[in-house]
Protein backbone atom coordinates (compact mmCIF):
# COMPACT_ATOMS: atom_id res chain seq x y z
CA UNK A 1 0.00 0.00 0.00
CA UNK A 2 1.00 3.52 -0.73
CA UNK A 3 1.85 5.50 2.02
CA UNK A 4 1.12 9.56 2.69
CA UNK A 5 4.63 10.01 3.08
CA UNK A 6 4.87 8.67 -0.91
CA UNK A 7 2.64 10.51 -1.98
CA UNK A 8 3.60 13.11 -0.78
CA UNK A 9 6.87 12.61 -2.44
CA UNK A 10 5.09 11.65 -5.76
CA UNK A 11 3.41 14.71 -5.71
CA UNK A 12 6.59 16.85 -5.62
CA UNK A 13 7.77 14.65 -8.23
CA UNK A 14 5.50 15.54 -10.13
CA UNK A 15 5.40 19.12 -9.63
CA UNK A 16 8.98 19.25 -10.41
CA UNK A 17 8.49 16.95 -13.82
CA UNK A 18 5.61 19.13 -15.10
CA UNK A 19 6.78 22.24 -14.45
CA UNK A 20 10.37 21.20 -16.17
CA UNK A 21 8.05 20.35 -19.21
CA UNK A 22 6.77 23.80 -20.20
CA UNK A 23 9.69 25.04 -21.83
CA UNK A 24 8.77 28.29 -20.80
CA UNK A 25 10.39 30.65 -18.04
CA UNK A 26 8.83 29.96 -14.88
CA UNK A 27 10.34 30.99 -11.22
CA UNK A 28 9.09 32.12 -7.59
CA UNK A 29 9.59 35.98 -7.06
CA UNK A 30 13.09 35.19 -5.67
CA UNK A 31 14.60 34.03 -8.74
CA UNK A 32 17.04 36.00 -10.74
CA UNK A 33 15.98 36.44 -14.38
CA UNK A 34 17.94 35.25 -17.06
CA UNK A 35 19.73 37.63 -19.65
CA UNK A 36 17.88 38.27 -22.17
CA UNK A 37 19.48 37.51 -25.79
CA UNK A 38 20.85 40.43 -28.02
CA UNK A 39 18.27 40.48 -31.26
CA UNK A 40 20.43 38.46 -34.61
CA UNK A 41 22.15 41.05 -36.22
CA UNK A 42 22.40 39.32 -39.69
CA UNK A 43 25.97 40.12 -41.99
CA UNK A 44 24.66 43.01 -42.56
CA UNK A 45 24.13 42.35 -46.71
CA UNK A 46 22.45 39.84 -49.17
CA UNK A 47 24.52 36.57 -49.32
CA UNK A 48 24.54 35.65 -53.12
CA UNK A 49 25.42 31.44 -52.83
CA UNK A 50 26.70 29.82 -56.22
CA UNK A 51 24.32 27.11 -57.18
CA UNK A 52 25.88 24.11 -56.96
CA UNK A 53 26.89 21.48 -59.63
CA UNK A 54 23.93 18.73 -59.27
CA UNK A 55 23.05 15.31 -60.47
CA UNK A 56 19.26 13.71 -60.99
CA UNK A 57 17.69 13.23 -58.33
CA UNK A 58 18.74 16.82 -57.41
CA UNK A 59 17.70 19.57 -57.09
CA UNK A 60 15.39 18.63 -54.21
CA UNK A 61 12.71 21.84 -55.70
CA UNK A 62 11.91 19.98 -58.72
CA UNK A 63 11.96 16.21 -57.44
CA UNK A 64 10.73 16.04 -53.82
CA UNK A 65 7.79 14.41 -54.35
CA UNK A 66 9.49 11.63 -55.57
CA UNK A 67 9.81 11.12 -51.95
CA UNK A 68 5.75 10.51 -51.37
CA UNK A 69 5.09 8.24 -54.20
CA UNK A 70 5.61 4.80 -55.41
CA UNK A 71 8.23 3.19 -56.69
CA UNK A 72 10.48 6.43 -56.51
CA UNK A 73 10.24 6.56 -52.75
CA UNK A 74 11.56 3.50 -52.41
CA UNK A 75 14.21 3.96 -54.64
CA UNK A 76 17.71 6.09 -53.66
CA UNK A 77 18.76 6.91 -57.28
CA UNK A 78 15.33 8.71 -57.80
CA UNK A 79 14.57 9.86 -54.53
CA UNK A 80 16.33 12.94 -53.63
CA UNK A 81 15.76 12.79 -50.14
CA UNK A 82 17.00 9.59 -49.10
CA UNK A 83 20.14 10.77 -51.82
CA UNK A 84 21.11 13.69 -49.58
CA UNK A 85 20.98 11.42 -46.36
CA UNK A 86 23.70 8.89 -48.28
CA UNK A 87 26.36 9.59 -46.55
CA UNK A 88 24.97 6.94 -44.34
CA UNK A 89 26.58 4.31 -46.42
CA UNK A 90 29.87 5.16 -45.61
CA UNK A 91 28.80 4.40 -41.69
CA UNK A 92 26.59 1.45 -42.31
CA UNK A 93 25.06 -0.78 -44.48
CA UNK A 94 22.26 -3.45 -45.03
CA UNK A 95 24.71 -5.27 -47.32
CA UNK A 96 21.88 -6.28 -50.05
CA UNK A 97 22.84 -5.76 -53.16
CA UNK A 98 20.10 -3.69 -55.27
CA UNK A 99 17.81 -3.05 -52.06
CA UNK A 100 18.45 0.69 -52.09
CA UNK A 101 16.95 0.86 -55.74
CA UNK A 102 14.17 -1.58 -54.88
CA UNK A 103 13.18 -1.06 -51.38
CA UNK A 104 9.62 -1.80 -50.23
CA UNK A 105 7.37 -0.96 -47.46
CA UNK A 106 7.65 -4.40 -45.41
CA UNK A 107 11.20 -4.39 -45.20
CA UNK A 108 14.16 -6.72 -46.05
CA UNK A 109 13.93 -10.29 -46.34
CA UNK A 110 17.20 -11.00 -44.18
CA UNK A 111 19.47 -8.56 -42.36
CA UNK A 112 22.38 -11.61 -42.20
CA UNK A 113 24.17 -9.29 -44.35
CA UNK A 114 24.57 -6.12 -42.84
CA UNK A 115 27.87 -4.39 -42.31
CA UNK A 116 29.37 -1.87 -40.14
CA UNK A 117 31.84 0.20 -42.42
CA UNK A 118 32.96 2.75 -40.11
CA UNK A 119 33.55 0.90 -36.76
CA UNK A 120 34.87 4.10 -34.74
CA UNK A 121 31.49 6.07 -35.80
CA UNK A 122 29.23 3.81 -35.00
CA UNK A 123 31.35 2.83 -31.73
CA UNK A 124 30.58 6.58 -30.60
CA UNK A 125 27.08 6.54 -31.98
CA UNK A 126 26.31 4.07 -30.09
CA UNK A 127 28.71 5.05 -26.79
CA UNK A 128 26.50 8.48 -26.71
CA UNK A 129 22.97 6.43 -26.48
CA UNK A 130 24.16 3.92 -23.37
CA UNK A 131 25.30 7.47 -21.74
CA UNK A 132 22.46 9.17 -21.88
CA UNK A 133 19.51 6.52 -20.86
CA UNK A 134 22.16 5.31 -18.09
CA UNK A 135 22.45 8.67 -16.69
CA UNK A 136 18.24 10.17 -17.46
CA UNK A 137 16.60 11.91 -14.96
CA UNK A 138 12.95 11.32 -13.96
CA UNK A 139 12.55 14.85 -15.33
CA UNK A 140 14.26 13.80 -18.93
CA UNK A 141 12.12 10.49 -19.02
CA UNK A 142 9.11 12.28 -18.44
CA UNK A 143 9.58 14.87 -20.84
CA UNK A 144 10.64 12.45 -23.92
CA UNK A 145 8.08 10.22 -22.65
CA UNK A 146 5.94 12.68 -23.46
CA UNK A 147 7.64 13.98 -26.85
CA UNK A 148 7.12 10.55 -27.94
CA UNK A 149 3.75 9.90 -27.53
CA UNK A 150 2.07 13.29 -28.25
CA UNK A 151 1.80 15.56 -31.77
CA UNK A 152 5.00 16.66 -32.44
CA UNK A 153 2.42 19.90 -33.72
CA UNK A 154 1.87 20.44 -30.23
CA UNK A 155 4.78 19.31 -28.36
CA UNK A 156 7.23 22.23 -29.93
CA UNK A 157 4.85 24.90 -28.70
CA UNK A 158 6.54 25.56 -25.79
CA UNK A 159 8.93 26.55 -27.71
CA UNK A 160 7.29 30.08 -27.44
CA UNK A 161 8.20 30.26 -24.38
CA UNK A 162 6.25 32.76 -22.37
CA UNK A 163 3.79 33.45 -25.52
CA UNK A 164 2.92 30.00 -24.81
CA UNK A 165 -0.41 30.97 -23.19
CA UNK A 166 -0.96 33.26 -25.55
CA UNK A 167 -0.28 30.92 -28.69
CA UNK A 168 -2.56 27.98 -27.17
CA UNK A 169 -5.51 30.56 -26.94
CA UNK A 170 -5.08 32.31 -30.14
CA UNK A 171 -4.44 28.58 -32.12
CA UNK A 172 -6.87 26.66 -30.48
CA UNK A 173 -3.98 24.17 -30.34
CA UNK A 174 -4.48 21.42 -27.32
CA UNK A 175 -3.39 17.59 -26.51
CA UNK A 176 -5.35 14.63 -26.05
CA UNK A 177 -3.86 11.85 -24.27
CA UNK A 178 -4.26 9.65 -21.33
CA UNK A 179 -1.61 10.72 -18.94
CA UNK A 180 -0.02 8.19 -17.25
CA UNK A 181 1.26 7.56 -13.57
CA UNK A 182 4.89 8.59 -12.60
CA UNK A 183 5.92 4.67 -11.97
CA UNK A 184 4.26 3.70 -14.87
CA UNK A 185 6.70 5.90 -17.05
CA UNK A 186 9.85 5.09 -15.10
CA UNK A 187 9.46 1.42 -14.31
CA UNK A 188 6.86 -0.22 -15.65
CA UNK A 189 7.75 -1.98 -19.04
CA UNK A 190 4.60 -3.69 -19.15
CA UNK A 191 2.31 -0.24 -19.87
CA UNK A 192 0.79 0.11 -22.63
CA UNK A 193 1.88 3.78 -23.70
CA UNK A 194 -1.13 4.88 -26.24
CA UNK A 195 0.07 8.04 -28.32
CA UNK A 196 -1.98 10.47 -30.14
CA UNK A 197 0.05 11.48 -32.73
CA UNK A 198 -2.64 13.31 -35.48
CA UNK A 199 -1.23 15.96 -37.32
CA UNK A 200 -4.53 18.16 -36.21
CA UNK A 201 -3.38 19.51 -33.12
CA UNK A 202 -1.45 22.65 -34.02
CA UNK A 203 -5.02 24.97 -34.24
CA UNK A 204 -7.60 25.72 -36.10
CA UNK A 205 -7.17 26.87 -39.53
CA UNK A 206 -10.40 29.40 -38.57
CA UNK A 207 -8.77 31.00 -35.53
CA UNK A 208 -7.13 34.04 -35.14
CA UNK A 209 -3.48 32.77 -35.78
CA UNK A 210 -5.21 30.06 -38.37
CA UNK A 211 -2.36 31.18 -41.09
CA UNK A 212 -0.02 29.93 -39.08
CA UNK A 213 -1.71 26.92 -38.25
CA UNK A 214 -2.10 26.69 -41.61
CA UNK A 215 1.81 27.05 -42.24
CA UNK A 216 2.44 24.02 -39.97
CA UNK A 217 -0.16 21.83 -42.19
CA UNK A 218 1.63 22.93 -45.01
CA UNK A 219 5.23 21.82 -43.88
CA UNK A 220 3.69 18.30 -42.03
CA UNK A 221 0.70 17.03 -44.41
CA UNK A 222 1.34 19.17 -47.62
CA UNK A 223 4.33 18.66 -48.55
CA UNK A 224 6.35 14.81 -49.32
CA UNK A 225 7.61 14.92 -45.70
CA UNK A 226 7.40 11.24 -44.72
CA UNK A 227 10.75 9.84 -43.39
CA UNK A 228 9.37 6.30 -44.18
CA UNK A 229 11.24 6.45 -48.01
CA UNK A 230 14.53 6.94 -46.42
CA UNK A 231 13.98 4.41 -43.56
CA UNK A 232 13.35 1.59 -45.91
CA UNK A 233 15.69 2.08 -47.89
CA UNK A 234 18.16 2.41 -44.98
CA UNK A 235 16.94 -0.40 -43.16
CA UNK A 236 19.33 0.54 -40.06
CA UNK A 237 18.73 -0.98 -36.58
CA UNK A 238 17.04 0.95 -33.89
CA UNK A 239 19.91 1.39 -30.61
CA UNK A 240 18.06 -1.29 -28.49
CA UNK A 241 18.40 -4.11 -31.16
CA UNK A 242 22.86 -3.63 -30.72
CA UNK A 243 25.51 -4.28 -28.69
CA UNK A 244 27.50 -1.65 -27.19
CA UNK A 245 29.66 -1.94 -30.66
CA UNK A 246 26.82 -1.93 -32.79
CA UNK A 247 26.40 -5.60 -33.84
CA UNK A 248 22.87 -7.37 -33.78
CA UNK A 249 23.25 -10.34 -31.73
CA UNK A 250 19.40 -11.84 -31.87
CA UNK A 251 18.10 -13.88 -28.85
CA UNK A 252 15.07 -15.07 -30.31
CA UNK A 253 11.37 -13.69 -29.74
CA UNK A 254 9.63 -13.87 -25.99
CA UNK A 255 5.59 -13.58 -25.35
CA UNK A 256 5.23 -9.83 -23.08
CA UNK A 257 1.99 -8.58 -21.51
CA UNK A 258 1.07 -5.18 -22.33
CA UNK A 259 -1.77 -3.29 -20.36
CA UNK A 260 -3.50 0.27 -21.19
CA UNK A 261 -4.56 2.44 -18.80
CA UNK A 262 -8.15 1.27 -19.29
CA UNK A 263 -7.38 -1.98 -18.42
CA UNK A 264 -7.30 -3.89 -21.73
CA UNK A 265 -4.41 -6.22 -22.00
CA UNK A 266 -2.39 -7.75 -25.11
CA UNK A 267 -0.01 -10.63 -25.46
CA UNK A 268 2.70 -9.18 -27.77
CA UNK A 269 5.72 -11.36 -29.37
CA UNK A 270 8.73 -9.36 -29.43
CA UNK A 271 12.57 -9.81 -30.52
CA UNK A 272 15.30 -10.24 -27.72
CA UNK A 273 18.95 -8.57 -28.43
CA UNK A 274 22.04 -8.75 -26.51
CA UNK A 275 21.84 -5.16 -25.82
CA UNK A 276 23.23 -3.01 -22.60
CA UNK A 277 20.47 0.06 -24.04
CA UNK A 278 17.74 1.37 -21.52
CA UNK A 279 14.73 1.87 -22.74
CA UNK A 280 12.65 3.64 -21.12
CA UNK A 281 9.84 1.58 -19.43
CA UNK A 282 6.89 2.79 -20.15
CA UNK A 283 7.98 3.21 -23.98
CA UNK A 284 8.79 -0.97 -23.97
CA UNK A 285 5.32 -2.05 -25.24
CA UNK A 286 6.01 1.06 -27.79
CA UNK A 287 8.56 -0.73 -29.70
CA UNK A 288 8.02 -2.78 -32.80
CA UNK A 289 6.30 -6.03 -32.48
CA UNK A 290 5.51 -9.18 -34.57
CA UNK A 291 1.76 -8.70 -35.12
CA UNK A 292 0.55 -9.95 -37.87
CA UNK A 293 4.13 -9.71 -39.46
CA UNK A 294 5.70 -12.90 -41.17
CA UNK A 295 8.82 -13.96 -39.10
CA UNK A 296 11.94 -12.78 -41.10
CA UNK A 297 15.58 -13.95 -40.88
CA UNK A 298 14.88 -17.51 -38.03
CA UNK A 299 12.09 -15.54 -36.54
CA UNK A 300 13.85 -11.98 -36.08
CA UNK A 301 11.28 -9.15 -37.54
CA UNK A 302 12.94 -5.76 -37.41
CA UNK A 303 11.67 -5.49 -41.28
CA UNK A 304 9.36 -2.20 -40.54
CA UNK A 305 11.74 -0.46 -37.75
CA UNK A 306 13.98 1.27 -39.66
CA UNK A 307 16.23 4.12 -37.28
CA UNK A 308 17.66 5.92 -39.74
CA UNK A 309 16.53 8.71 -40.04
CA UNK A 310 14.24 9.51 -36.98
CA UNK A 311 10.04 10.40 -38.12
CA UNK A 312 9.74 11.43 -34.81
CA UNK A 313 12.24 14.08 -35.22
CA UNK A 314 11.89 15.15 -38.18
CA UNK A 315 7.98 15.92 -37.65
CA UNK A 316 9.06 18.27 -34.70
CA UNK A 317 11.36 20.24 -36.54
CA UNK A 318 9.20 20.95 -39.29
CA UNK A 319 6.52 22.05 -37.19
CA UNK A 320 9.11 24.20 -35.30
CA UNK A 321 10.28 25.78 -38.43
CA UNK A 322 6.88 26.64 -39.10
CA UNK A 323 6.16 28.03 -36.08
CA UNK A 324 10.28 30.16 -36.65
CA UNK A 325 9.21 31.33 -39.74
CA UNK A 326 6.00 32.41 -38.23
CA UNK A 327 7.63 34.43 -35.24
CA UNK A 328 11.37 34.52 -36.15
CA UNK A 329 11.38 36.61 -32.08
CA UNK A 330 11.89 33.44 -31.23
CA UNK A 331 13.59 31.29 -34.17
CA UNK A 332 16.40 29.79 -32.19
CA UNK A 333 14.60 28.94 -29.59
CA UNK A 334 11.84 27.01 -31.27
CA UNK A 335 14.44 25.33 -33.48
CA UNK A 336 16.22 24.30 -29.88
CA UNK A 337 12.81 23.25 -28.96
CA UNK A 338 12.72 21.09 -32.13
CA UNK A 339 16.70 20.05 -31.31
CA UNK A 340 15.14 18.78 -27.58
CA UNK A 341 12.29 16.68 -29.29
CA UNK A 342 15.62 14.85 -31.15
CA UNK A 343 17.74 14.53 -28.05
CA UNK A 344 14.33 12.79 -26.40
CA UNK A 345 14.49 10.47 -29.21
CA UNK A 346 17.96 9.00 -27.89
CA UNK A 347 16.98 9.42 -24.15
CA UNK A 348 14.24 6.74 -24.63
CA UNK A 349 16.71 4.41 -26.26
CA UNK A 350 14.29 4.55 -29.22
CA UNK A 351 16.91 6.35 -31.95
CA UNK A 352 20.46 7.20 -32.11
CA UNK A 353 22.54 10.76 -32.75
CA UNK A 354 22.95 9.38 -35.95
CA UNK A 355 19.12 8.73 -36.47
CA UNK A 356 18.67 12.06 -35.18
CA UNK A 357 21.06 13.98 -37.29
CA UNK A 358 19.84 12.16 -40.48
CA UNK A 359 16.32 13.50 -39.62
CA UNK A 360 17.60 17.01 -38.77
CA UNK A 361 18.46 16.67 -43.03
CA UNK A 362 15.63 15.25 -43.96
CA UNK A 363 13.55 18.22 -42.45
CA UNK A 364 15.50 21.20 -43.84
CA UNK A 365 15.18 19.51 -47.79
CA UNK A 366 11.38 19.55 -46.55
CA UNK A 367 11.22 22.72 -45.67
CA UNK A 368 12.94 24.27 -48.36
CA UNK A 369 11.13 23.06 -50.86
CA UNK A 370 7.74 23.36 -49.21
CA UNK A 371 9.25 27.54 -49.11
CA UNK A 372 9.89 26.69 -53.15
CA UNK A 373 5.77 26.49 -53.79
CA UNK A 374 4.64 29.69 -54.48
CA UNK A 375 1.26 28.27 -52.67
CA UNK A 376 3.24 27.24 -49.53
CA UNK A 377 5.62 30.37 -49.96
CA UNK A 378 2.54 33.04 -49.52
CA UNK A 379 0.39 30.90 -46.58
CA UNK A 380 4.27 31.75 -45.20
CA UNK A 381 3.98 35.32 -45.42
CA UNK A 382 0.55 35.10 -44.42
CA UNK A 383 1.14 33.56 -41.30
CA UNK A 384 4.64 35.88 -40.52
CA UNK A 385 2.33 38.77 -40.70
CA UNK A 386 -0.81 37.37 -38.86
CA UNK A 387 2.04 35.96 -35.83
CA UNK A 388 3.60 39.69 -35.82
CA UNK A 389 0.13 41.35 -35.74
CA UNK A 390 -1.21 38.84 -32.88
CA UNK A 391 1.67 39.24 -30.48
CA UNK A 392 2.42 43.05 -31.57
CA UNK A 393 -1.23 43.78 -30.08
CA UNK A 394 -0.13 41.84 -26.44
CA UNK A 395 3.50 43.66 -26.44
CA UNK A 396 1.56 46.75 -27.35
CA UNK A 397 -0.79 46.49 -24.31
CA UNK A 398 2.34 45.87 -21.99
CA UNK A 399 4.16 48.83 -22.78
CA UNK A 400 7.32 46.75 -24.64
CA UNK A 401 8.91 46.18 -28.16
CA UNK A 402 7.64 42.87 -29.25
CA UNK A 403 11.07 40.91 -29.05
CA UNK A 404 11.13 41.68 -25.80
CA UNK A 405 7.77 40.66 -24.89
CA UNK A 406 8.85 37.72 -26.39
CA UNK A 407 11.78 37.44 -23.99
CA UNK A 408 10.07 38.60 -20.77
CA UNK A 409 10.61 36.63 -17.44
CA UNK A 410 7.15 35.16 -16.94
CA UNK A 411 6.62 34.21 -13.63
CA UNK A 412 3.96 31.51 -13.09
CA UNK A 413 2.69 31.71 -16.01
CA UNK A 414 2.17 28.20 -16.40
CA UNK A 415 2.97 25.66 -13.82
CA UNK A 416 0.06 24.37 -12.19
CA UNK A 417 -1.34 23.55 -15.71
CA UNK A 418 0.71 20.22 -16.21
CA UNK A 419 1.10 19.42 -12.51
CA UNK A 420 -2.57 18.69 -12.49
CA UNK A 421 -2.63 16.68 -15.11
CA UNK A 422 0.05 14.40 -13.64
CA UNK A 423 -1.36 14.37 -10.19
CA UNK A 424 -4.97 13.61 -10.99
CA UNK A 425 -3.32 10.09 -12.52
CA UNK A 426 -0.90 8.95 -9.18
CA UNK A 427 -3.67 6.93 -7.56
CA UNK A 428 -4.79 9.53 -4.72
CA UNK A 429 -8.43 8.64 -3.93
CA UNK A 430 -10.51 11.46 -4.61
CA UNK A 431 -13.70 11.75 -3.82
CA UNK A 432 -15.30 13.07 -6.92
CA UNK A 433 -13.83 13.42 -10.68
CA UNK A 434 -14.74 15.78 -12.94
CA UNK A 435 -13.33 15.83 -16.46
CA UNK A 436 -12.83 19.76 -17.82
CA UNK A 437 -10.49 21.15 -20.34
CA UNK A 438 -7.91 23.47 -19.39
CA UNK A 439 -5.88 24.86 -22.47
CA UNK A 440 -6.71 22.09 -24.42
CA UNK A 441 -5.40 19.28 -21.80
CA UNK A 442 -7.60 16.67 -20.61
CA UNK A 443 -7.20 17.11 -16.38
CA UNK A 444 -9.18 15.25 -13.98
CA UNK A 445 -9.49 16.89 -10.47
Amino acid sequence: MTTFANHKIQLSLASLLMLSLLGCNFSSSSSPSPTKPNKPDGVGHELDVAIPSRVYPLPVVEHAEHNAQDPERFMIEHNPVATILNGFNRIWHLGLAGWQNDANGDGPESFKEQKIIDADAWRHNMNYVLQVTEQRTPEQAIESYSDDRRSKNYSVIDGFGPLTHAYLAGSGAYVDLDVPRVSDVLENENFFAVHNDGGDYSGDIHSDLGAVVQLVNDFRQNSPASANGSKYIFSSPRPWRMTASGEVDYLGTYLHHCEQQDGSTEQRIYDRYQSPVKVLPGLRCAARHHGNDPLTDEGENRRKDGGYPSGHTNAGYLAAMAYAYAFPQRYAELLTRGSQLGENRIITGMHSPLDVMGARIHFQTIAAYALGQDHIYQNAQAAYQQAQAYFAGQAQAEGLELYDYAHRWAEHELGLLMAITLLSRLGIIIAMQIVRRIDGFIVNV
